[in-house]
């Protein structure tokens, strides 16, 4: 029963890092519903359930509490998650990472440089949780207005996930293996 915590606590991790791998969750969900569906009570499930979500919270909490403490905001802990969104969502998008003018393409520049442009756009002033906002709702208008290019860009996505292929983002990972050791 416990791997249940420590399986939520290593996916609280991976979602710090990544904050898309969170998006499992629902299907881990169904899983646990699902899963030896005679065998296990329904309370047995929800215990496991509660177990790693739990572990989620552990992990995530303290950084959305800090956050907090920041910002005066609540939210979760990766404020960049509308402007990735908008990268992958917006008319012209290719399916992979997208180098958009007036944003830096270093990790660390870009959530800053992101969210300066919102200000510069927006002409308010404007915080990581107001910005990341900001790119999701230009993400949402482009769904909304050209939903048929919107399905065939996932249509495009879901061809490049089974790609054989490492499609690199601000990092190519097969150019950078000839320098490192490590990858």
């Amino acid at each position: 029963r416990w791997l249940w915590l420590f399986a939520g606590i290593i996916l609280g991790l991976c979602g710090l890092l990544r904050p898309n791998t969170l998006f499992v969750l629902p299907f881990v969900i169904i899983w646990l519903v699902f899963r030896e569906w005679g065998r296990l009570k329904i309370a047995a499930r929800l215990f496991r359930f509660a177990l790693l979500l739990g572990g989620i919270l552990l992990i995530i909490l303290p950084f959305s509490f800090r956050h907090y403490l920041i910002t005066g905001n609540i939210s979760l802990p990766f404020g960049n998650g509308g402007f990735n969104f908008y990268v992958g969502n917006h008319y012209g998008a290719p399916g992979t990472y997208t180098y958009l003018k007036g944003i830096s393409n270093s990790p660390s520049g870009q959530i800053k440089s992101s969210v300066l442009q919102a200000k510069k756009i927006t002409g308010e002033e404007v915080g990581l949780s107001q910005a990341s906002t900001y790119w999701f709702g230009r993400g949402m208008r482009f769904v909304k207005k050209y939903p048929v290019e919107y399905l065939l860009l996932q249509g495009r996505k879901f061809l490049l996930f089974w790609n054989s292929q490492e499609i690199g983002q601000n990092i190519d990972y097969s150019f950078s293996r000839r320098f490192s050791s490590l990858l």
